[in-house]
């Protein structure tokens, strides 16, 4: 049945489950990055766990996005993007975010302007990137 996986992701979605899939390429290729994701999906990176509060954020070079996501992301750096931003802690690289702009909309006259699409996002391999809890921009807003 072609519609099986679909079918099986709808049916989990029904009932309010989360349905991990691991393709047979992605373990046979990327183990560590396959483990790392299961790990934190599962919670078991409590050793590892950064308040992005505690993070500085910079703009980085292609070349570390690049290297950061191809030995961080199962699908690599890809086509990469106009923007690449790092969350820093203790002037460790521990999240790559990479965006760009969308590209001109079929049928209309301009782009879409200032809207930016997310490319990648991961965090280092075995680390778990907190948000904080609470109102942003308060005291109040802390990491558990």
């Amino acid at each position: 049945d072609k519609n099986y996986h679909i079918n099986k992701l709808n049916s989990c979605l029904n009932k309010d489950i989360k349905l991990i899939t691991i393709f047979e390429d992605e373990l046979l290729f990327n183990k560590d990055i396959v483990f790392s994701k299961l790990k934190t999906l599962l919670n078991l990176n409590s050793n590892n766990k950064v308040c992005v509060k505690k993070c500085k954020i910079k703009e980085i070079s292609i070349k570390e996005a690049k290297n950061f996501c191809e030995e961080n992301h199962l699908q690599g750096y890809g086509d990469g993007g106009n923007i690449r931003l790092g969350a820093f802690y203790k002037n460790k690289l521990v999240f790559v975010m990479i965006f760009s702009k969308l590209p001109i909309v079929r049928g209309t006259k301009s782009s879409c302007g200032a809207v930016w699409e997310p490319r990648r996002h991961r965090s280092r391999l075995s680390f778990s990137i907190e948000k904080p809890m609470g109102p942003p921009d308060s005291e109040e807003s802390v990491c558990e």
